[in-house]
This record gives C-alpha cells, structure tokens and sequence, in this order.
C-alpha cells in the first residue's frame, strides 16, 4: 500500500480532454497499440492482447489474454493527443520534474512507469518514477492519463477474477 505525504496547497488537477472529438484528422491509427508497466511489474501489452501481474517476480508471474474494447483504446489515444505526448520536449524518453519545482508532496517508494507507444508507424517510450509531488503541468497530466489506463484495466473483470498474487511487496 503506498501512502501519500502532502505537504502546503492542494495539488492543481490536470484535465485530459477525452472527450474530445477524434476527427478524420487525428484518428486512431489502425496500428495504434501500447505496452503500459506500472507498480511491481505489472503489464498491459495490447499488441499481443494480455495482462502480466507479477512480472518482477518471474517463478509467480502470471499473463493471462487481456483486450481492451475499440472505445477505449480510443479514450487512450485522445488522451495522448490531448496532452501532446509525442512532443519529446515535453514528454522525453527519461520524464524527470524539473529540480527548481518547489515539492508539494512526497509519494514514498513512488512508482515506476513505462509507456511504449505504437502508432502510424512510429514508436516513441516514456519512462518515469513519480516520487515527488510538484506544480508541474506535464507530470499532472501524466498522472491522470496513467491513472485512467490503470483504472481501465482495474475494473476489467480479466482482471478482477485474477487469483491472489503469491508475491508481497514491501514498499
């Protein structure tokens, strides 16, 4: 279980536009797919279709077929439209908070996060361990965009009828 040390003001929200509209434009490409790793390896590889718990632990991992529906892989892709992902002088390989951000909070152990993204024929990956909490647009946007995928796969049943883990983690 991780716990959150707040420290001064109330973070400002970000606000992911998903219910913007995808056009003919900046629709979903037809390769569009992603691999998203978070926590204590978990793994959702949406090119191959399946869900890994425990891939830090590899004699406990578990993968099992994991699909997420068109009308989310959208929501996922306007979502990274909506905070222009693909600028690397936003959003570079290694995704760091500036150190002259004054810390608002601290999130202790912190998560590790990566994202490798697939679309029109390009690829471009994020990594990023959050620890810190600061008035930073891109990481704010980052933490809603990254809690919405890993809201989408938590409330999957896929993912619900997991058996329990083998595997505990000390944070």
């Amino acid at each position: 279980m991780r716990t959150l040390l707040a420290v001064g003001c109330p973070i400002l929200a970000a606000s992911i536009d998903a219910g913007a509209q995808i056009g003919p434009a900046n629709a979903m490409p037809s390769d569009f797919n992603f691999i998203f790793q978070y926590g204590h390896g978990r793994i959702l590889d949406t090119s191959k279709g399946t869900f890994t718990r425990d891939a830090a632990v590899p004699k406990y991992s578990l993968t099992v077929d994991f699909k997420l529906m068109v009308i989310e892989m959208e929501d996922i892709y306007r979502g990274l439209i909506s905070i222009d992902f693909w600028n690397y002088s936003k959003y570079p390989q290694l995704f760091t908070v500036p150190p002259e951000r004054p810390i608002v909070g601290v999130v202790p152990g912190g998560t590790d996060y990566l994202l490798r993204v697939t679309s029109s024929g390009s690829v471009k990956q994020l990594r990023w361990h959050d620890s810190i909490l600061v008035y930073y647009q891109p990481a704010q946007e980052l933490r809603e965009l990254f809690g919405k995928i890993r809201s989408t796969i938590e409330s999957k049943p896929e993912y619900k009828n997991l058996p329990p883990s083998q595997v505990k983690y000390v944070d």
